[in-house]
């Protein structure tokens, strides 16, 4: 077996799974006599670890491992990949932009962390090409992602929150404050200053009505930007061809995916989607969304060292904008 690992500091979140390791994950998900031709890991992604597959005689595959159970993970990646397993077949509305699951083991029996096999899905990451696509092109996959999340928003689900096998709740505005809580529990732990968070909170509880407007659980993505969008520009028109890393996904409200609210879309996806609600009530919502993801990014900022000064600002001014919706 050829064996290309990363080769990463050993303060890096992600670990990797060393080649004996890689061997028997592989034979017992294929057989102890397959012929592992090469295993390449792969720089994309953050959180779970990515290998790139060759087994004699098999489609190419793609292995993706959790992190090891030394990594810290915060509330909100609690059973990634078992999230996405169980929530893949919600997804058949966009099945053909999914990469289908082989094989998962979540028996920690051979290694100490969740792994699935999942096919290969050819195609380029939009994220690492978009600069060398005309506006024209760029346009058509905004436009085309627009209309694939559209198509996810409209399955309906029976509870609120994440996937299972997370806690489940009957109303939104419970799941929301369950993520906020458990972010806010996480700082903590890490030893990190949670100031603003028990106001915004304060804020929120006294809005939940406006959550409480959500009736109906939709499901979300959780992720859907150009790092996880694959595309074929091969022929007369440039085509998504895979989505990936649905394992965030989230039964609610459709406007709270995290780049609806902290990422700069553009216009042409909202040809695909359809007009966005503009009301007080939802940019109530939509500061709440706003504030969740500044928390969010207070965790993230730890892990990769960077400042978190520019999101505890943000958390400030949302908290600030929903005191005076409410105080119309």
């Amino acid at each position: 077996m050829d064996f290309i690992p990363i080769h990463r500091s050993e303060d890096h979140f992600q670990r990797t799974l060393n080649e004996f390791q890689i061997n028997v994950i592989c034979k017992r998900a294929f057989g102890t006599q397959v012929s592992i031709l090469s295993v390449q890991e792969l720089p994309a992604g953050m959180f779970n670890s990515t290998y790139y597959v060759q087994i004699k005689g098999y489609p190419k595959l793609i292995l993706r491992v959790s992190p090891d159970p030394a990594s810290f993970v915060f509330y909100n990646e609690l059973l990634l990949l078992r999230r996405e397993f169980t929530v893949q077949p919600y997804l058949a509305p966009v099945a053909e932009v999914i990469p289908k699951t082989i094989m998962a083991d979540f028996t920690h029996q051979l290694v100490e962390r969740d792994y699935v096999f999942q096919e290969y899905l050819e195609g380029e990451l939009w994220d690492e090409i978009k600069d060398n696509l005309s506006s024209v092109e760029n346009e058509q996959l905004w436009e085309q992602l627009g209309r694939i999340s559209r198509d996810i928003h409209q399955v309906h689900g029976s509870h609120f929150g994440y996937q299972y096998p997370m806690k489940q709740f009957s109303s939104w505005s419970e799941a929301v404050v369950d993520m906020i809580v458990g972010m806010q529990n996480d700082l903590v732990k890490l030893q990190l200053s949670t100031e603003g968070i028990a106001r915004y909170l304060e804020i929120l509880q006294a809005g939940r009505m406006f959550l409480e407007e959500i009736e109906t659980p939709l499901l979300l993505h959780g992720d859907l930007w150009p790092k996880n969008v694959l595309v074929d520009r091969h022929g007369t028109e440039v085509k998504i061809v895979g989505l990936l890393d649905s394992e965030r996904a989230v039964w609610g409200d459709p406007y709270a995916e995290w780049v609806f609210n902290m990422f700069d879309l553009h216009p042409a996806f909202w040809i695909g989607y359809g007009a966005r609600m503009d009301n007080l009530n939802a940019h109530f919502r939509d500061l709440v969304y706003k504030g969740m993801y500044s928390i969010q990014l207070f965790l993230e900022a730890w892990r990769f060292k960077y400042d978190d000064s520019p999101f505890r600002q943000l958390l400030t001014h949302v908290t600030g904008e929903m005191q005076s919706i409410l105080s119309k």
